[in-house]
């Protein structure tokens, strides 16, 4: 596990740069699937960089909250520093 935490960690700048954007598709289908509404609670389970965590709370505020998770400190960091759309 170490391994694959240190993996992840060491392309975290170049999944957020890279795949990301290649995700967008993906991202928007789990989006439009969760419905979100306002007021709402999501978890995000293996957010890596945050692109769920972020559309989802633009969606579930105000008076809703996103808590997103990673194993990973790097792309977790990543995350926690997106500005919320």
């Amino acid at each position: 596990m170490r391994w694959q935490l240190g993996v992840w960690d060491r392309m975290s700048p170049i999944y957020l740069r890279e795949v990301d954007n290649r995700f967008t598709e993906v991202v928007d289908g789990v989006i439009r699937r969760g419905a979100l509404r306002p007021g709402q609670q999501v978890l995000d389970l293996g957010t890596g960089t945050g692109s769920v965590a972020v559309k989802a709370a633009s969606l579930v505020r105000p008076g809703g909250n996103v808590t997103a998770l990673y194993i990973g400190p790097e792309m977790l960091g990543i995350a926690r520093r997106r500005p919320l759309g």
